[in-house]
C-alpha cells in the first residue's frame, strides 16, 4: 500500500487468528508475571511499534484497504494464478512468499517427549498464551527447564524466575551465547543469572522429556545421565 498500490489490491494471508504483531515481546514482556510493571498484550505489540510506526491494528488495515484473510494457505497454483485458504480460492496478481520459519522441533534430533503437555516451543501468540496459562495453574512453585542458551533462553529464564519457579538452563556450549559473546562477557551475565537464582548446566544437552502419572512433563533427562525434575519446560 505504501508503494501506491490502490485500496482493496492488497491483501495478507495470515494462519494465525490474531494480526500481524512483533515476536519479540513473546519471550520478554509477555511472560512477565502478575504485578510486573510491563506485561505485553495485544493490541499493544502489534507491528510496527518497535520501530516506532504506527500500530497496525484492524483500523489501520482498514483505513488503508488492506485485506487480513485469516486461514490457512494450502496450496498454490501457479498457472491459475491462486491460493487456496480453507475452502475458498483467492486469485492475485503478484504473490510474495514471506512466511517466515517454524520452531525446530527436538525429535527431528531424536529426541522423545517434546509433544508432552507443558512442553512449550514459543513460535506464536497463542503458543505464549498457554504457556502463561500453565504458569498461572502453578501459583508460583515448581521447577521449570529452559532448553538452549541464547537470547530466547536467557529471556524466557528471566521470565519464568519472576514467578517463583526453580529455573535451570541446559545448553551445549561452554558459555550462554557463544557466537556472540566472549568468555569474559558471558561469565559476568551467568554470574548475574546465578545471583538471581537461575542454575546453569554447560555442555549437556536433552535426550528425553518424561512424562509423570498426570502424562504431562514431570523432568528431563540429559545426556550426561542427569535427571532434572520439572513441570513445564521451554525449547
Amino acid at each position: 500500500a505504501a508503494q501506491g498500490v490502490g485500496g482493496g489490491r492488497v491483501a495478507v494471508i495470515t494462519a494465525e487468528l490474531v494480526l500481524p504483531y512483533e515476536r519479540p515481546a513473546l519471550t520478554k514482556a509477555y511472560l512477565h508475571p502478575p504485578g510486573a510493571k510491563v506485561r505485553a498484550r495485544l493490541p499493544g505489540f502489534h507491528t510496527c511499534v518497535g520501530s516506532g510506526g504506527e500500530r497496525q491494528t484492524e483500523e489501520w488495515y482498514e483505513k488503508h484497504g488492506i485485506r487480513i484473510i485469516k486461514g490457512q494457505a494450502s496450496s498454490v497454483d501457479l498457472k491459475a494464478k491462486t491460493v487456496q485458504v480453507g475452502e475458498e480460492r483467492f486469485g492475485y496478481g503478484k504473490l510474495l512468499l514471506a512466511t517466515g520459519c517454524r520452531a525446530m522441533k527436538m525429535s527431528r534430533f531424536g529426541v522423545r517427549g517434546d509433544d508432552l503437555p507443558n512442553v512449550f516451543y514459543l513460535r506464536q501468540e497463542s503458543e505464549a498464551a498457554q504457556l502463561v496459562q500453565a504458569l498461572e495453574a502453578l501459583g508460583g512453585k515448581g521447577q521449570a527447564v529452559i532448553v538452549g542458551g541464547g537470547y530466547m533462553g536467557l529471556e524466557c529464564a528471566a521470565a519464568l524466575k519472576g514467578w517463583g519457579l526453580e529455573t535451570t538452563m541446559v545448553f551445549p556450549h561452554a558459555n550462554v551465547m557463544p557466537r556472540l559473546f566472549t568468555a569474559e562477557i558471558a561469565a559476568w551475565l551467568e554470574e548475574e543469572y546465578a545471583a538471581r537464582g537461575i542454575r546453569m548446566i554447560r555442555d549437556d544437552s536433552v535426550a528425553e522429556f518424561v512424562a509423570g502419572d498426570a502424562g504431562g512433563v514431570a523432568s528431563v533427562r540429559l545426556g550426561s545421565g542427569l535427571s532434572l525434575p520439572c513441570a513445564v519446560a521451554v525449547v
